[in-house]
């Protein structure tokens, strides 16, 4: 015994169907991508970011950064960092079915500077005076300009200091941050760290995507 089908729907309709019935299961599985794809970069910046030696010098007992910007709570530093980790984002373009297949797909975006500004004010050093000092924005965007005229850094033993490390002296010069570790708003910490692990953000959304 024979049998034959005969299909009364063209070739495109067919594929326009079988689209939109796989465009739930996708958007779920694309939605679940990006949700590890999120969790595990910001596992490694947050590493890369530790792992630059500003981070070092913000928080060791006798880092030159912590110093010349009088961290004694090295806990704005993580603060401000676990802050900026929170910022990274992602913006979602809804899959739709096209006649070339299943479009659409995510924005990922690190770091925009209002955030950054925002977290600077929200995590500077406040002196005694009840002044406050934005040692990240300075440490992120300022490079070597001038910041404080006719001051500069005095290292050593001092009962007036907040890390008793170093103080402020008037003097002829003028403080900047020390050339080593200025930074720009193209070039930082925050945009090294994610220069460092740039390949392994590709590696990172290529496995979850399979997955």
């Amino acid at each position: 015994m024979k049998y034959h089908i005969n299909l009364v729907e063209s070739d495109s309709t067919i594929n326009k169907l079988i689209l939109q019935n796989l465009l739930p299961l996708v958007n779920k599985k694309l939605d679940g991508a990006i949700t590890q794809i999120i969790r595990l970069i910001n596992l490694g910046l947050e590493n890369s970011i530790r792992n630059q030696n500003e981070y070092g010098s913000l928080t060791m007992p006798n880092g030159k950064l912590r110093a010349e910007f009088g961290i004694s709570d090295i806990g704005l530093v993580d603060g401000a960092i676990n802050a900026i980790l929170d910022s990274v984002y992602v913006q979602r373009k809804p899959l739709r079915a096209s006649k070339n297949g299943l479009v659409g797909g995510f924005l990922l975006g690190f770091m925009p500077n209002n955030v950054l500004l925002s977290v600077a004010d929200q995590f500077s050093v406040i002196t005694e005076k009840g002044q406050s000092l934005p040692w990240l924005k300075w440490l992120l965007f300022e490079g070597t300009s001038s910041i404080v005229k006719d001051y500069d850094v005095k290292f050593g033993p001092n009962t007036k200091s907040r890390t008793g490390e170093a103080i402020m002296v008037q003097t002829n010069r003028s403080w900047r941050v020390p050339p080593e570790f200025a930074g720009t708003i193209a070039d930082n910490w925050f945009t090294r760290a994610i220069d460092s692990i740039d390949d392994s953000i590709e590696t990172i959304i290529i496995k979850s995507m399979k997955e």
